[in-house]
């Protein structure tokens, strides 16, 4: 019951109104859950391991959320998951389920007292309470005569409630605890079954680029007041045109200083006026609040100025682990890479920059003056004249582990230029050739990540000459290394690409399948530029704010052609794949396979008869606005269209049968006077006309009998009236 009520502030609607449909859900939710127990058992001749079981229940629970059969069935199954997890510490079932009951008596005598709930005087309500005080008396003795128990409950049950308004902030947040764990409790299920598989998600540099998939699961939430789009003119069409913000959010441990100097003393040695600055870049605020992501890092936009949380300076010095909920304010220079004139100026530097280091008093005026920053709130006088912000980039130059062929390779791309910036975007260009993929495979060592020199030399060595196909951890490794071996710094930087939808909202949720792995070079007398060799996504030219008639590389960049595969290679593949199937689950996955998908039946069939079931027990009104549901879902099955529901049934009307739309647009004409009057009633007429309606719209293979079973429904209904 108490769960019950938890489960409302998700749902006030569905949960308060089928209370009892719930509990019916509950109990078969958990002979659900036995049957399976006990299906193992005979099979595996033993106990049946409890991963086993929650695997199945876990199943079950995707295909009912994802299909939303049975109400809240996938609600129930969770409930059920959860006990079924404390009854697995058998030795101590009894101690648990006693003191179990205990806590709950505790707490609803809390919520009852201080916060006023239960007190609708809903008869479901009492009669749990009744429950809950028999299985207390029961957890203690066994002794007490059942008429004890008639009289309590009586008593319970002609007890007036008050009908106070129910305070649920405590439990929100509780229950909102509760299903973020079991999300990732789900998430760990996962990775346990299929361990030759990642999802996609925030991490750190320790990823192999072994096989992947796409995941949704919201990691951070975007909350900022700008627009999502930057508007331009376009020169060839002379209209105004939108162009999509791609942002790029990356894990720090704080604000990168040196990052901002070299910036910023790139702009004042070139000359650029704050006219020109405003061209390709601009300070930007943004909230980052983490969603389902625990980690020590700071996810902030790049090139980020400053950090803050509840109007303070962040202290990342502890390395706390930062959960749901927390939240960054980072006020950061976005920066148009693509932008023509300032790939002109990049371009520019040359090989053979000579370092002019400005004045600590001249940057800190010239920042004030192009952007409205204040560098000295954040780096000090004494700080920059010791070059302690200065970027240390030896160990950016580090090769070791690359073979010979990638050297080659990186000299046949890069030898004609003379140019940091043109042999980068040489090096971008050449890798996104390869053709993209999540089915890849890492280095030739299993234990090669992107954490160390050589394994990332040992995955981009595999991917360049033999996989051929990759993601962004093949990409970036290659490009990196290659990077290096042309004697230019470079690094791997890890977080999430998020291309803002042109609508404007409240707030952007960015999913694991946003994250994102890129590489960044250090150009001198520039600094930190970052590069998209990822096929799959955008370079910055396709995403520059102000776009020119000529769209395409400024450079002559070298094609090199891709190497082909060798069929011995791709035949190794194959073969290690297949040997790293499960073997020791087979005979559990199997039986979870045939278990699910004859419940899946059952369900399916169960579902079918509470529909109707409710249909047949509903008012005039809902059964008309469940007619007008069925009916749009048989117009989209005709059409073989889909048709985004707007709320608009024009959007329907449009798509059904000619010789009905005159039946239809009676019907959804009284649909819009039931829902946007107060004063509409629903008759035993248009009851009727919807019905004949909806059979009409029937696939043609279920014509035949029509007229038999429109008339017991009729009669049916008839006699609910």
């Amino acid at each position: 019951m108490l769960g019950l009520q938890v489960l409302e502030l998700y749902n006030e609607e569905c949960f308060i109104q089928n209370k009892i449909p719930f509990l019916f859900e509950i109990v078969g939710a958990f002979l659900l859950c036995i049957f399976f127990e006990k299906v193992y058992q005979n099979i595996m001749a033993e106990k049946a391991p409890t991963v086993f079981i929650i695997m199945t229940m876990g199943v079950i629970f995707c295909f009912a959320h994802k299909m939303n059969l049975l109400l809240n069935f996938d609600w129930a199954i969770l409930i059920v998951l959860f006990f079924r997890l404390i009854l697995a510490v058998r030795p101590l079932k009894e101690g648990i389920v006693r003191y179990f009951c205990y806590i709950l008596d505790t707490l609803a005598v809390y919520l009852f007292l201080n916060k006023q709930c239960f007190s609708d005087g809903d008869v479901t309500v009492k009669v749990l309470f009744v429950l809950l005080i028999l299985w207390t008396f029961h957890s203690v003795k066994h002794f007490f005569p059942i008429h004890y128990f008639l009289l309590l409950g009586l008593i319970i049950l002609i007890i007036p409630m008050s009908t106070s308004p129910i305070d649920w902030s405590s439990l929100a947040e509780f229950g909102e605890k509760i299903s973020g764990k079991m999300m990732d409790a789900s998430y760990t299920l996962t990775s346990f079954i299929n361990t030759n598989r990642y999802e996609t998600g925030y991490s750190s540099l320790d990823v192999s680029g072994g096989k992947s998939r796409k995941n949704t699961k919201p990691q951070v939430t975007l909350i900022s007041n700008e627009r999502p789009f930057f508007l331009y003119l376009d020169e060839e069409t002379g209209k105004r045109m939108a162009m999509r913000r791609t942002l790029y959010l990356v894990g720090e441990n704080d604000v990168e200083e040196s990052k901002i100097i070299d910036w910023l003393t790139f702009l004042y040695n070139n000359d650029v006026t704050k006219e020109q600055v405003e061209t390709f870049s601009q300070v930007s605020e943004i909230k980052v609040v983490y969603d389902y992501i625990n980690t020590t890092d700071l996810i902030a936009p790049n090139n980020s100025i400053s950090l803050s949380n509840e109007k303070l300076k962040i202290d990342n010095s502890k390395q706390e682990q930062h959960r749901k909920g927390y939240t960054i304010k980072s006020r950061y220079i976005d920066i148009d890479y693509g932008n023509p004139q300032l790939k002109a100026l990049m371009q520019g530097v040359g090989q053979n920059y000579a370092e002019n280091k400005v004045p600590y008093s001249e940057l800190v005026e010239y920042g004030n003056d192009i952007y409205g920053i204040k560098i000295d709130n954040f780096i000090t006088e004494e700080n920059y004249c010791s070059n302690s912000i200065c970027s240390e980039n030896d160990d950016y130059l580090e090769v070791t582990g690359s073979s010979s062929r990638l050297r080659s390779l990186t000299e046949e791309i890069t030898s004609s230029l003379d140019n940091n910036y043109d042999i980068c975007k040489s090096i971008e260009s050449y890798l996104r050739q390869y053709p993209y993929t999540l089915d890849a495979v890492g280095g030739y060592n299993s234990q090669s990540t992107m954490s160390s020199t050589e394994g990332m030399a040992d995955i981009a060595d595999r991917f360049l000459f033999e996989s051929g196909e990759g993601y962004c951890v093949h990409y970036t490794s290659a490009m990196v290394m290659m990077l290096r071996l042309s004697g230019i710094p470079a690094r791997a930087r890890y977080g999430f690409r998020y291309t803002y939808p042109l609508e404007k909202q409240d707030s952007y949720i960015v999913g694991g399948n946003c994250a994102h792995i890129w590489p960044e070079a250090y150009l001198e007398g520039i600094g930190w530029v970052p590069f998209e060799p990822t096929g799959a996504y955008s370079t910055a030219e396709a995403y520059t704010w102000h776009r020119t008639t000529d769209m395409e590389s400024y450079i002559d960049t070298i094609h090199v052609p891709a190497p082909n595969l060798s069929e011995a290679y791709q035949q190794e593949t194959t073969d290690i794949e297949q040997k790293q199937s499960l073997w020791i689950y087979v005979k559990g996955i199997i039986v979870t396979l045939f278990g699910t998908l004859g419940f899946i039946l059952l369900l399916l069939g169960v579902n079918k008869g509470i529909k109707h079931f409710k249909y047949l027990n509903s008012t005039p009104e809902q059964k008309y606005i469940l007619d007008v549901e069925e009916i749009k879902r048989r117009v989209i099955a005709l059409s073989q269209k889909e048709i985004t529901d707007r709320g608009l049934l024009s959007d329907y009307l449009a798509n059904a049968p000619e010789e009905l739309r005159g039946e239809l647009k009676k019907v959804f004409d009284t649909y819009y006077k039931l829902i946007y009057s107060d004063t509409c009633e629903v008759k035993l007429e248009d009851n009727r006309f919807a019905v004949e309606v909806r059979e009409m719209l029937k696939p043609k293979s279920q014509i035949c009998g029509k007229e038999l079973h429109l008339g017991v429904f009729l009669k049916g209904m008839t006699k609910k009236e």
